[in-house]
């Protein structure tokens, strides 16, 4: 009865009423979604369509010849909304949560879309709006990822702090904003390493570039080190998409007698591939040479008749990132700063000097001084565990 040509629906059109209802209930549920069910499941699978329709909207590109026939495979859609919308149980869904999350928004939007259209016509305008909006697939879906053995895995429950969390550090994260907004905004932008002691926000600042930018502009792909040699195939998904990629690269360090530097120093060069312009790489570092070296590359029992190019060669890594960001270890009075900070975020009432006395017993009982430390004490002060 209902056919597309370029969306894959089939699978939906051939569930009976109760399979029906039961993935629309399960897609509500996952995604933290209450209203109407049906049309959010609807929503849902045309968002995460990936189509030469939907991937050249996206793009802007979603017009012509293309969205007569999308126009056609929307009125199919539809009419199977209007058959099925007054099912029980799912018409008026509660789901057990509420979620604010990237994916449930989009959904939500498009659903409200759906559920309220008079016609196939302005129903395909909306979903050209919202690919050219969010993008399509699970690439538009979510704002982070993990590349893993060779594909894309969303970070559902992606939930990172926002830079105003993270107190003090104004000129780094300065620094950092406006290099992402020149990738945003289509200008050249530089690979970044953010470098400095443990705990002093290296990694939160790059997380909350997301919500600052929004997801649907940024997404933070995480890449893990032994999956460097399969960069140039994530190259050729993300290439061509609309938003901008941040991969993301956290605690990197070489050993000595590692060779994986190579592959790093060739991405960075472009020797795993011509890297697309909306990609650039972001990486944190608990030290500025980001290959650890042996006594063997200094001593004269090194064997490497070239040792000096060795040594070299290994210390410029750190040096061709475009951008270098130091987060040091805060001072005692930006250490107290940031607890400050933190005890009035949490509604902490105590008397300054008795608070910066815990505190700083607290950073000397085996801790550095750092924002974590800080973030650990204040969670100590509300478990009711420091004295």
């Amino acid at each position: 009865m209902y056919e597309t040509y370029i969306f894959d629906c089939k699978k939906i059109f051939a569930l009976s009423d109760g399979a029906l209802t039961a993935a629309a209930a399960q897609n509500a549920e996952n995604l933290g979604i209450s209203g109407d069910a049906l049309a959010a499941f609807i929503a849902r699978a045309l968002i995460e369509d990936e189509n030469f329709f939907s991937l050249a909207a996206e793009c802007g590109r979603g017009h012509g010849t293309a969205a007569k026939v999308a126009e056609r495979d929307v009125a199919a859609v539809r009419a199977f909304y209007l058959e099925k919308k007054n099912l029980p149980l799912i018409s008026r869904y509660t789901a057990g949560r509420e979620s604010r999350s990237l994916a449930a928004e989009r959904v939500k939007r498009l659903a409200c879309a759906i559920s309220k259209s008079d016609g196939a016509e302005g129903l395909t305008a909306d979903l050209i709006a919202e690919y050219e909006r969010g993008g399509a697939g699970e690439i538009g879906m979510y704002a982070a990822f993990t590349y893993a053995d060779g594909r894309l895995v969303p970070e559902r429950d992606f939930a990172p702090k926002t830079l105003s969390d993270l107190v003090g550090y104004d000129e780094q994260k300065r620094a950092l904003v406006a290099n992402t907004e020149a990738l945003i905004s289509g200008l050249r932008a530089n690979n970044v390493l953010l470098y400095g002691d443990a705990g002093t926000g290296k990694s939160t600042s790059v997380k909350a570039l997301s919500p600052y930018f929004g997801g649907e502009k940024l997404k933070i792909v995480e890449l893990r080190r032994k999956d460097l040699g399969r960069v140039s195939e994530l190259f050729e998904v993300l290439k061509g998409r609309a938003a901008k990629f941040i991969l993301f690269l956290d605690d990197l360090s070489f050993e000595a007698d590692e060779v994986e530097y190579k592959q790093f120093k060739a991405l960075i060069d472009g020797g795993l591939g011509a890297r697309p312009d909306n990609v650039l790489l972001y990486a944190t570092s608990n030290r500025a040479h980001l290959v650890r070296e042996s006594l063997s590359d200094r001593d004269g029992q090194s064997i490497d008749i070239h040792r000096a190019d060795t040594v070299e060669e290994k210390l410029s890594l750190s040096s061709r990132f475009g951008l270098t960001i130091f987060y040091p270890s805060p001072a005692q009075a930006e250490y107290l700063e940031i607890v400050h900070g933190l005890a009035r975020r949490h509604g902490i009432d105590m008397p300054e000097k008795e608070l910066d006395m815990l505190a700083l017993r607290w950073a000397t009982a085996g801790h550095k001084r750092s924002g974590r430390t800080a973030e650990q004490f204040i969670r100590s002060l509300i478990l009711g565990y420091t004295e």
